[in-house]
């Protein structure tokens, strides 16, 4: 699903075409606000924008090979991780600072996408810190949180910010429609 397809979050879809469009991508970004309301959805299409083949208006295509792999979470350039418990183990964040050391195989760049990021502890926080204070340039993290402020101060300072705003019940209506 490309970015114009993202229901209800206009300022956040403006704002990542804006980083699209000047080519100046961050190496981190911090989605947040209350669950359900599109992060994921987003970043995936985010993620669509930033490798897409066919680029047109700082969005994806949403037909493209790459499109069609991001989209069904299967290309290898864009990878969601998820804590397996209650929080992030060690274990679970080696795994993810390896991969982003790793060059990017078919697309520009590579998109890790972190679930739960409130779910880092301060150590597998300060592991991942460590990445994100010397981020390898073809790499860039999308960290999803429904509580920000339970994110370590330092992995907030270094990641830009993305509200998203509560979906109106309209908006919640134009999705169920849409994927009936």
């Amino acid at each position: 699903m490309p970015l114009r397809d993202i229901i209800g979050q206009p300022i956040a879809v403006q704002s990542l075409k804006n980083f699209l469009k000047k080519d100046t991508i961050p190496h981190a970004f911090l989605f947040h606000g209350e669950e359900g309301c599109g992060k994921h959805t987003t970043a995936v299409a985010f993620a669509q924008a930033i490798n897409c083949t066919n680029t047109a208006d700082d969005d994806a295509c949403g037909a493209c090979s790459t499109c069609r792999r991001i989209q069904r979470n299967t290309d290898v350039d864009v990878l969601t991780y998820e804590p397996q418990k209650k929080e992030y183990l060690v274990e679970e964040v080696n795994p993810i600072r390896k991969e982003a050391f790793y060059t990017p195989n078919t697309g520009r760049r590579k998109v890790l996408i972190l679930e739960k990021a409130e779910a880092l502890s301060r150590e597998t926080g300060n592991m991942l810190l460590k990445v994100l204070e010397e981020p390898p340039p073809s790499t860039i993290f999308v960290l999803i949180s429904d509580t920000p402020y339970h994110i370590l101060p330092t992995i907030r300072s270094r990641s830009i910010p993305i509200l998203f705003r509560p979906l109106q019940p309209a908006e919640m209506r134009s999705i169920l429609d849409r994927s009936a």
